[in-house]
């Protein structure tokens, strides 16, 4: 998974030129925070470095929506600012929904501390009693703890949520906490988080290293990618989910996967008199006896066309004008098998003639049916 998840950000066709504008970001916003060091009046352009850091983190939402569920995703093109916008600063929000709880309880403890601040000596300076401070000072410490495990827990899930929202473009989906925790307890997003806390432990203090090179930027941006990039793999096989349907986040060559192709489409079969006209029609198909009794030989027997029903109709009526032999009786076989004998067409118009002056010599299949009964 690592390989492939360092392979993605730079896979064509979208890749280079997404690298190159998600590093330009990456500079642009660390530039600007590091106005905020200046102090004055100059340290208020900070506040525009907002605005690449939430496209980022747009763009690392959209990874995740086009790399759930497929084999082999590209990157997506970075384009739409107003929507990466929209999806960053969503995405920021999840995140501190989740790691909110933990932080407002730990914040305090931690200021105190960093501030050399006695929580005890605290305590007794706003009046309470020694005993009484104690045992504040030992539920302080065990809900301390149970901060600390939350926060563990919450960045734990909080990509599975964060992809939950980006898969199905919905905000509540990012609070749905059973199919949150469902996916977070799947073995499949334990090993893509744990891919993904390498690359950041050991690629991104490289990163930072080669920022005096500029190129440390956008190896930045790579190494993000490839941690959003392991996020999806493991949501998605860890919850089963199928790719999603080709948006506009997605380039068009590229980013289909093998569920999101269409399936072929069957064409229709013809209609008309030359899908449906029966080579093997008989002359007399037409009698309803004669088609009962033959109707189990073949199914192509029981249609005929348009063509065939009206020369069938001329074939009935020239047999009705001629007069028919009623002592010239022949068998049943001889009558099932005297048809066979003679290949006629459905289209043909001439067959029907001939088949209508045969009549002279062999007796109608009603009269069979006639005498049979």
């Amino acid at each position: 998974m690592l390989r492939a998840a360092l392979s993605y950000p730079t896979r064509n066709p979208d890749g280079p030129r997404s690298v190159l504008l998600g590093g330009g970001l990456v500079f642009l916003a660390s530039l600007f925070s590091a106005t905020s060091l200046l102090g004055g009046p100059v340290s208020l352009v900070a506040l525009v470095g907002v605005l690449p850091w939430l496209a980022l983190r747009g763009y690392y939402v959209r990874v995740l929506r086009t790399s759930i569920g497929r084999d082999r995703p590209t990157p997506p093109p970075m384009a739409d600012g107003g929507r990466l916008l929209r999806d960053g600063a969503v995405a920021v929000g999840i995140s501190a929904a989740y790691l909110l709880p933990g932080a407002v309880v730990l914040g305090p403890l931690v200021y105190a501390r960093a501030v050399g601040t006695d929580v005890g000596a605290l305590y007794a300076e706003v009046g309470l009693q020694a005993v009484l401070a104690d045992a504040v000072l030992s539920a302080t410490g065990f809900l301390a703890l149970l901060a600390a495990m939350y926060l563990l827990g919450a960045l734990y899930a909080t990509p599975v949520a964060v992809a939950r929202f980006a898969y199905e473009d919905r905000l509540g989906a990012a609070f749905e906490l059973r199919r949150v925790v469902d996916g977070a307890l799947t073995e499949d997003y334990a090993v893509a988080w744990a891919a993904a806390l390498l690359l950041q432990v050991f690629l991104f203090p490289i990163a930072y290293v080669f920022r005096a090179a500029i190129v440390g930027f956008f190896f930045h941006f790579v190494v993000a990618v490839a941690v959003r990039y392991c996020y999806a793999r493991g949501v998605g096989e860890g919850s089963d989910l199928e790719p999603l349907a080709r948006t506009t986040d997605e380039s068009a060559p590229g980013a289909e996967g093998p569920h999101d192709a269409p399936a072929p489409g069957t064409s229709a079969p013809e209609e008309g008199p030359a899908a449906d006209a029966d080579p093997t029609a008989r002359g007399t198909g037409s009698d309803p006896a004669d088609t009962d009794r033959d109707s189990h030989t073949s199914t192509d027997d029981a249609t005929t066309t348009g063509d065939a029903a009206s020369t069938t109709d001329d074939h009935v009526a020239t047999r009705d004008d001629e007069p028919t032999n009623v002592d010239d009786a022949t068998t049943p076989d001889d009558a099932a098998t005297a048809p066979d004998d003679e290949p006629t067409s459905g289209n043909d118009t001439t067959s029907t003639h001939d088949t209508a002056s045969s009549t002279d010599d062999e007796p109608s299949n009603g009269d069979d049916e006639g005498e049979r009964t």
